[in-house]
């Protein structure tokens, strides 16, 4: 009798166990910060749309009325209408398959010392015929007569080979500047921009902040690496910049309380930034190596 009761409640729990596993999940809106609720309304309803999907990305709103839905497992994807409809958008042949897939072709790695290489190691990438790897070389050279308009021309055309290279079974992109002389120089293959946030914080921006920070890290190690080879490593870091994301959020915001960190009450110009960005790349500035240059109208002074 004791045995039974015993095998009695232990079907009890497992029975509620189970009708637990099966029960709906709920889900509610929880704002971390008050500003939450001007984009939505507090009486807002969640409710699922659609179903049967891996790991997810997104999703991305579209006007026309769906959302894209990113689905990692299978590599595709969907636009999901809000009456459940699910249509395949794109399917990703991603070459190196599935992440948790053990397959032989994981097993080729191209192992390097660090971020930046010398003439020996980019010599034997471009000559790398193994398996999944297959290198392609790209000139980023332009007349420097055509100026700016020129540059700009270069970058799309730029674009559209290391597109072209890639439909062709190129794995490996190597961009060059062999050959530059004084007509004809290369397009500045990096300039960091780590905003004002690189060096200072603001809340609820915890993902942002960290990633700026992670670029002055990046550079620092950058600049000790690179010192040898004549390297030099820098990063942009401006206060707010009169640019259509600013200018969106200055419709909810009042100018005043944007720039109250700011010893200098305005936004940046972009030609200011620009300018700052040629001469940070231009020969001028090969002492600058490690720290960031600040443009931040005072805003790090307190």
């Amino acid at each position: 009798m004791k045995n039974s009761a015993i095998v009695l409640f232990l079907l009890c729990c497992l029975t509620a166990h189970l009708g637990a596993q099966t029960a709906p999940r709920k889900f509610e809106l929880q704002a971390s910060s008050p500003q939450f609720w001007r984009l939505l309304d507090r009486n807002a309803q969640l409710a699922k749309v659609a179903g049967g999907f891996g790991f997810t990305e997104g999703p991305v709103w579209d006007p026309a009325g769906f959302l894209y839905v990113s689905d990692e497992t299978l590599n595709k994807i969907f636009r999901v209408y809000l009456d459940g409809r699910k249509e395949s958008f794109i399917l990703l042949g991603d070459p190196d398959g599935n992440t948790f897939d053990e397959t032989p072709e994981q097993c080729h790695q191209l192992r390097l010392r660090g971020p930046i290489i010398d003439n020996r190691d980019v010599a034997k990438i471009r000559t790398i015929r193994e398996g999944v790897f297959e290198p392609a070389t790209l000139s980023t050279l332009y007349p420097v007569a055509d100026g700016p308009a020129g540059l700009e021309k270069a970058v799309d055309e730029l674009c559209q080979r290391a597109a072209a290279a890639v439909r062709d079974g190129a794995s490996i992109l190597i961009l060059s500047d062999r050959g530059m002389c004084a007509e004809r120089a290369p397009i500045p293959s990096l300039l960091a921009v780590a905003s004002v946030h690189g060096l200072v914080a603001s809340p609820f921006k915890a993902g942002y902040v960290a990633a700026k920070h992670g670029v002055l890290g990046l550079v620092k190690v950058l600049a000790l690496e690179g010192a040898e080879a004549g390297i030099s490593a820098s990063a942009l870091c401006p206060a707010y910049v009169r640019t259509a994301l600013v200018e969106r959020q200055l419709e909810d915001r009042p100018l005043d309380d944007l720039l109250a960190p700011q010893a200098v009450k305005r936004l940046l110009e972009p030609s200011e930034v620009a300018a700052a960005a040629a001469w940070l790349l231009g020969p001028d500035a090969r002492s600058v190596t490690g720290a960031p240059l600040v443009l931040d109208l005072g805003w790090t002074a307190r």
